[in-house]
């Protein structure tokens, strides 16, 4: 039996897996380009002035979400910082700023913005500054700016911190005073009340300008000067401002100067009206000369012009004005004087130009050297040496007016060195004739004007033999300028004989001369004429002389002939 076949028997093949991957669900999230700045690190709602503090601003979406590509400038402004705003750079979309600072005590709201286009800007949340702590004094409402004298006036102070800022905790007072002398009356210490010190009736008698108040207080700085000025209180009275000499000259006029104060003796500028003087003496012959009445004019009234005519003692003059005291002034002596000396105030310069005016002042004097005003008389002015015999121009004598004769337009026309002039003078008033020193006067020339021959050729020259010629530039009045710096030229004019004129014939000046050497005619002729010219200078009549004749050169000498011997012939 054929063996029973096994039976198969297979091995199932493993089940077949379906994978599903595992995908877990992603949240994608796209940012945009910042659109917007938002305070993402507020400041802190209170401070106190000057504290520092931070804050972060970042760009954002409008989705807010932080744009990180975002690195535009960020600037807070509304700062007490230098400029009142900072800037900062964002680092991947934020901005973070340190050490702001506020120093206003005040509600404030900080701006934020930026450059980048497209971005809006934002506001921090509100800020509540407060007051540091008081280092200063400080003036909340000052004094007027002027004052009265003698009448009262206030001010208020107040305890600062040091922006300025009123701190109203502390206690204590304030003290004020006047700064660099003066005494100031009144109410000058005064308690604090909520950081405030009112100051009432205060006053100052003294009127000026320039005053400068200081207010103390302990613990704090003083404040500065606060200026002001005092005017004056009504008038009361006289006062001497400017008195006559204790002793005056009889028939000279002199001064009195008086002015209108108040009680405190202080000037009173507003015053209006006029002032009345007149003279009393124990000779009874005080009679007072000149302008009796005066107005007032800022304060002060002054009589100019006065004088006593009569030699005495113990003279005093009275000053009345309405409605205020009559005024005494102290005694004067009366003497007389005459006028002692001449002398030149002001002296001619020490070079003058020929034919230019210039002038000079002489003054009367007394031994003491002052002018006497109602000299009388005339003064002459003359030469006391005269190197150049030159006649003085303009006129030389003057009158005395108020103690001085002025002397203008005088003149000099010919140019040396050494002229000394003097000034004399001769009056009823002085008992014999008087002069001054003398004074030195050096007289330059002018500018050129005219081209002169100084040197002409001679009247007759041999042919071909060299002759020489010298030209001046003068002024008007014949004096060589030696600063011309121009040059001349010569040519034949007139030429009978044909010659041919050899030599240099363009020379420059040289201190004002310019020389011909070496001139030449080369044919005999009569009437030879050289005309001469230079740029600027006008021909003068000797220019017309430069004719001359020319003779024939002397003939040569032949040598003898030889004689010939017989025997030579031979």
């Amino acid at each position: 039996m054929p063996p029973r076949a096994r039976p198969r028997t297979e091995t199932p093949s493993p089940a077949r897996r379906s994978y599903r991957p595992c995908i877990e669900p992603l949240e994608v999230r796209q940012t945009l380009s910042a659109s917007q700045l938002v305070v993402t690190s507020p400041p802190p709602s209170t401070l106190t002035a000057g504290t520092s503090f931070a804050m972060s601003i970042s760009a954002e979406d409008a989705s807010g979400n932080v744009d990180t590509s975002f690195t535009g400038n960020v600037t807070v402004s509304g700062l007490s910082n230098p400029g009142g705003a900072v800037t900062v750079a964002a680092v991947a979309g934020v901005a973070d700023f340190s050490r702001l600072q506020l120093d206003t005590a005040a509600n404030t709201v900080l701006s934020v913005a930026t450059t980048s286009t497209g971005v809006s800007g934002t506001q921090s949340p509100p800020i509540a500054v407060n007051a540091a702590t008081a280092t200063h004094l400080i003036v909340v409402s000052p004094p007027p700016a002027t004052v009265t004298a003698g009448a009262t006036f206030g001010m208020v102070l107040a305890e600062a911190d040091p922006f300025g800022n009123v701190f109203p905790g502390t206690t204590g007072t304030v003290t004020v005073a006047l700064s660099g002398g003066g005494s100031l009356s009144g109410q000058v210490n005064v308690p604090f009340s909520n950081g405030l010190a009112p100051i009432t009736a205060l006053s100052l008698d003294t009127a000026g300008t320039g005053y400068q108040i200081v207010a103390l207080s302990a613990g704090l700085s003083p404040t500065g000067g606060i200026p002001l000025t005092v005017q004056p209180a009504s008038a009361s009275q006289m006062m001497v401002t400017s008195s006559p000499p204790s002793t005056v000259v009889a028939g000279q006029p002199f001064g009195l100067s008086v002015a209108i104060e108040d009680q405190y003796g202080n000037r009173v500028a507003g015053y209006s009206g006029n002032l009345a003087v007149a003279a009393s003496s124990p000779q009874a012959e005080g009679t007072l000369g000149g302008p009796l009445t005066a107005p007032v004019s800022g304060g002060v009234g002054t009589f100019s012009g006065l004088s006593l005519v009569n030699a005495g003692t113990d003279f005093t003059l009275q000053v009345s004005a309405s409605g205020l005291p009559s005024l005494t002034t102290a005694p004067l002596t009366v003497t007389a004087g005459t006028v002692a000396k001449l002398v030149v105030t002001t002296p001619p310069p020490g070079d003058v130009t020929a034919g230019a005016g210039f002038g000079l002042v002489v003054a009367a004097e007394d031994q003491y050297g002052n002018v006497n005003a109602s000299f009388p008389g005339t003064v002459t002015v003359a030469l006391t040496t005269n190197p150049g015999r030159t006649a003085l121009g303009g006129s030389a004598t003057e009158p005395f007016n108020a103690g001085l004769a002025t002397f203008t337009g005088l003149t000099m026309d010919i140019a040396a060195d050494g002229y000394a002039m003097q000034a004399i003078s001769s009056s009823t008033d002085a008992p014999t004739s008087m002069a001054t020193g003398s004074f030195p006067v050096d007289v330059k020339a002018g500018a050129a004007t005219q081209l002169v021959a100084l040197s002409p050729p001679p009247s007759s020259v041999v042919a071909g033999a060299a002759f020489e010629l010298v030209l001046a530039a003068e002024d008007p009045y014949g004096n060589v300028d030696p600063t011309y710096t121009g040059s001349a030229t010569l040519a034949l004019s007139n030429n009978p004989g044909g010659g041919t004129f050899g030599g240099s014939t363009i020379q420059g000046f040289s201190n004002g001369l310019a020389t011909f050497a070496g001139l030449t005619v080369s044919q005999p002729g009569t009437g030879y004429t050289l005309q001469a010219s230079s740029v600027g200078l006008s021909p003068s009549a000797s220019l017309g002389l430069l004719t001359f004749g020319v003779t024939p050169a002397p003939a040569a000498s032949s040598p003898a002939p030889r004689c010939s011997s017989a025997a030579s012939r031979g």
